[in-house]
């Protein structure tokens, strides 16, 4: 499914969104590929925290299959220097994935992004604290 809200693809969301990360003083990317995604790793050079940002794209039906629980609980379970994740996505999630998610306490979904700010503001935020 094809990104709302102005951009083409994911890949131009993903522009966007380390170009807003390079404007952060506090913050550092590098490219990752968890689960054959483009996916990137912030660190918080101030406290030297990190988090992934994880995408994910629906399947046949614009909707996330529920096996993604299955990739973010294996990140989660397998990473402890995270922090957090945050499963950014462009396509709609079902009640039960949703609820599933929310069991995930280190994980934080955020569906249909207005912009990649709000993304940026989101990954400080979790930082900080």
């Amino acid at each position: 499914m094809q990104p709302q809200n102005g951009y083409n693809s994911e890949n131009d969301f993903l522009d966007q969104l380390t170009g807003e990360i390079d404007k952060s003083a506090n913050l550092e990317w590098r490219k990752t590929t968890f689960d054959a995604g483009a996916d990137l790793i912030v660190r918080d050079k101030d406290t030297g925290k990190t988090a992934l940002i994880e995408f994910k794209t629906g399947g046949q039906y614009g909707e996330l299959p529920i096996s993604s629980i299955i990739a973010l609980s294996n990140i989660s379970r397998n990473n402890k220097d995270l922090q957090k994740i945050f499963l950014i996505t462009f396509s709609q999630i079902s009640a039960m994935l949703s609820a599933k998610l929310k069991e995930l306490n280190n994980v934080k979904t955020i569906t249909q992004p207005a912009n990649a700010g709000q993304v940026v503001h989101e990954v400080q935020l979790a930082l900080s604290a």
